[in-house]
């Protein structure tokens, strides 16, 4: 799942809530900083993610040429 899936899933979760302000108080999130992740300026936070049940992974791939 990439960002762009997490606004996705996120402005879900929002329109069943009624409002970014009821779904934010719900998960204890400030309405401007979900609006900020809808609208691309930030990536999701962690309270974000976890109020969705999601976990930040990073990982890494070998590329040819590589030593």
């Amino acid at each position: 799942m990439n960002a762009d899936e997490v606004r996705a899933l996120l402005r879900e979760r929002v329109v069943l809530a009624g409002n970014m302000t009821k779904w934010g108080a719900g998960a204890g999130i400030k309405p401007p900083m979900v609006s900020r992740i809808l609208l691309g300026r930030d990536d999701p936070t962690p309270s974000v993610l976890r109020a969705l049940g999601l976990r930040r992974v990073v990982t890494y791939e070998r590329v040819e040429g590589g030593r």
